[in-house]
């Protein structure tokens, strides 16, 4: 009875392990990896379907075989030692953990493969289990998505197509396994397709010698086409990639995407260079016309005192000049004759001087020069070349007359101070006669001394007397005639109505003074006006750069002052010119902030003429921009238009409104009202005078309404 039962409980324990070990094989055929079982001396005793499909083997054909069978060649000799001595050691346990392996198949060539290794006992032997997963897929995906991050480093790297060109084919190339790769780029305006396409750049890869490069085109046939994408731009084809190799390649789908990605990246770059080309080309020629004198072609004003700075460790010399008789000019021949003779003594100041002296006008009848290298001796006789040069200068209104002030400095001196020499030995030129030329190194004792005591006399007696006469001149709207401001001009006692007063307040600013000048002038103007006024009417109010931006209490002050007088700020309009230097563009914005507040409003003056540029347009935002005579003047000339085009697409982008300085004639005025300017001030709107609301632009006898109807 014993004996039966022991019978039956080992027959039914047999069956229950048959049973288990084919669930096992049921399962292991069902696994989407690969299943290898080893025996303890290194021979394959199983393998799944999965693993057959995988290497290409018949099971008969893995089945006893040495599991060195599925390493690569080169490296079986290393896999049979590294077996053996792991089952040579006292303990023998296969690596644990997950591998990266490669496994070859039977036609030779590999895969890579994360192996997991365990083992186990069956029917008491020691087993190993490789459960193998064909990494081929992922890899792919892994080196196609590192292609597609070199490609993006290789344009980000490169400054044009033709340096990026070799390398991206170089590692498309590779990454493809392909032997050949060609860019291709078609000329503007060629048909994608046409004959006319050329082959920009082409790199062989794998291909063997330099015979093989020279002669491309000929076994381009022989090549079997791979695969090739369009290099898009904006929408459009503008190029493409081509591949080819000695052998039938099977494309894989995954990478068309990526190569398609490729082909936009490349086409994006192209637009991005091409558009960076064009905005150096753009910004040189706006360097060249900001440093441009419209009228004359050679440099203005802020160019001259930018390179008057980066004077180089040498002796220099400056010329300050300055026509004597242009308004007699203008008066005789108008403003046409006197553009002819600013630009004839521009042309004579080049022909005259050597190449790489800097010539400039720096205003209205005012030029300067530059010249590195020269004795005072040297300079002398330049100064009197010039004269001369310019003294032969015959026009039908007239000839040119000319008096020059120079002064020469020693290496490292104040460049500065030299052309305030010359300044002054230019002024004591013309005091002396006009026609002539002074001047005298620098240290020497001079007359410029003497000239500053006379302004800062003059300067003691105004700030003394507490009291600026006030001129008002009209500020005119173009559509309708209406005077919709005035801007307030301070002329001290003998001062006429056209006089500048720029000595003056240049004096006041050395002296430390121009803060009680400035103040002295504000309460004048406010002063001046017999408030209220209409609502639509505005003061335009020039201040200077130092004291509005070190207030004490600027805005208190001022409001003030307006209190008293009976003013509004929302009436005030604080014009600050460009010709002043500001570097603190932060501090712009936080005090015109505080006025603004306060519902004052600013207007950027004399822009186009000092030192203005768009980061002091955009620190500003003014809300009026007014135009420099000397763009309004010469509106006709290329340059001139441009700069006027470009204020009024600023005005119309930030809100502000455009005022043209220097509307002398009706021309002018016709001028500015077609390029968009709204305002304009200048005499044949209205000469400085008392204030008065009513138009003045009978001033040549034509009628307002028709001569508005005429510029429309």
């Amino acid at each position: 009875m014993l004996a039966d039962d022991g019978y039956g409980a080992a027959r039914s324990e047999a069956g229950q392990e048959s049973e288990l070990l084919e669930d096992a094989r049921q399962l292991a055929e069902g696994m989407p990896d690969g299943l290898l079982l080893v025996d303890a001396l290194g021979y394959i005793i199983y393998a799944n379907s999965r693993l057959l499909t995988m290497t290409g083997y018949a099971k008969q054909d893995l089945l006893g075989r040495a599991v060195e069978l599925l390493v690569p060649t080169a490296m079986r000799s290393a896999h049979v030692r590294h077996r053996e001595a792991m089952q040579a050691g006292p303990a023998f346990r296969p690596m644990g953990g997950n591998l990266e392996f490669r496994v070859q198949r039977a036609d030779g060539s590999t895969f890579p493969a994360d192996i997991g290794l365990s083992s186990m006992r069956l029917s008491g032997e020691r087993v190993v289990v490789a459960v193998v997963s064909d990494q081929t897929r992922r890899k792919r995906l892994e080196e196609l998505r590192t292609m597609q991050f070199t490609v993006t480093r290789i344009l980000t790297e490169a400054a044009a197509i033709d340096d990026a060109a070799p390398r991206l084919l170089q590692i498309i190339g590779q990454t493809l396994e392909v032997e050949v790769g060609q860019l291709r780029l078609h000329q503007p305006g060629e048909r994608p397709g046409a004959p006319g396409w050329s082959w920009y750049s082409a790199v062989v890869h794998n291909a063997g010698t330099e015979e093989f490069h020279a002669r491309f085109g000929e076994l381009r046939d022989e090549l079997e086409p791979f695969v090739s994408f369009p290099i898009i731009s904006e929408g459009a084809e503008v190029g493409g990639f081509e591949f080819y190799s000695w052998r039938q390649r099977r494309f894989e789908v995954q990478v068309e995407e990526i190569l398609h990605d490729i082909g936009g990246q490349v086409g994006n770059f192209m637009e991005r260079r091409r558009a960076e080309a064009e905005l150096r080309e753009s910004n040189a020629r706006l360097a060249e016309i900001a440093a441009t004198d419209p009228l004359t072609g050679i440099r203005n004003r802020r160019e001259f005192e930018r390179l008057l700075v980066t004077v180089p460790r040498r002796r220099f010399a400056v010329l300050a000049l300055d026509l004597d008789n242009l308004k007699d000019i203008n008066d005789e021949g108008g403003h046409e004759a006197g553009d002819a003779a600013l630009r004839a003594v521009a042309a004579t100041l080049v022909a005259t001087l050597r190449g790489w002296d800097v010539v400039a006008r720096i205003g209205g009848d005012e030029f300067a020069v530059l010249m590195s290298d020269v004795s005072a001796r040297e300079t002398a006789r330049a100064a009197e070349r010039i004269r001369a040069a310019v003294s032969g200068i015959s026009l039908p209104h007239g000839q040119v007359r000319i008096s020059i002030g120079w002064a020469t400095g020693p290496a490292g001196a104040d460049s500065r101070g030299i052309l305030d020499l010359a300044d002054g030995h230019l002024y004591e030129a013309k005091r002396g006669g006009r026609d002539r030329v002074v001047g005298a190194p620098m240290g020497r004792p001079g007359s410029l001394a003497a000239r500053r005591s006379e302004w800062a006399a003059h300067l003691e007696r105004v700030l003394a007397e507490g009291r600026v006469p006030m001129l008002f001149q009209p500020i005119v709207a173009f559509d309708d005639a209406a005077v919709v401001g005035h801007e307030a001009l301070a002329r001290p006692l003998g001062f006429g109505p056209t006089d500048s007063v720029e000595d003056l307040f240049r004096e006041a600013n050395r002296l430390g003074r121009i803060r009680d000048l400035d103040w002295l002038c504000r309460r004048a103007a406010i002063s001046a006006v017999p408030w209220p006024m209409p609502a639509d009417w505005t003061l335009f109010l020039n201040l200077n750069a130092a004291p509005l931006l070190d207030p004490v209490h600027g805005v208190d002050q001022l409001l003030m002052v307006l209190d008293a007088a009976g003013g509004r700020p929302e009436q005030v309009v604080l014009e600050l010119t460009e010709r002043d230097r500001i570097a603190d563009l932060e501090r712009v914005r936080q005090v015109m902030a505080a006025y603004r507040e306060a519902g004052f409003r600013f207007a950027l003056d004399d822009v186009g003429e000092g030192h203005s540029t768009l980061e002091l347009l955009a620190a500003a935002s003014p809300e009026y921009i007014k135009l420099a005579r000397s763009l309004t003047m010469t509106a006709s000339h290329s340059g001139s238009r441009a700069a006027v085009r470009a204020a009024v697409a600023f005005a119309q982008a930030s809100g502000a409104t455009v005022v043209a300085e220097g509307v002398e004639n009706e021309f002018v005025a016709a001028q500015m009202v077609r390029m968009g300017v709204g305002l304009g001030q200048g005499m044949w709107l209205g000469r400085p005078g008392a204030l008065d609301l009513e138009p003045k632009v009978a001033v040549r006898g034509i009628p307002r309404p028709a001569m508005f109807a005429d510029l429309a």
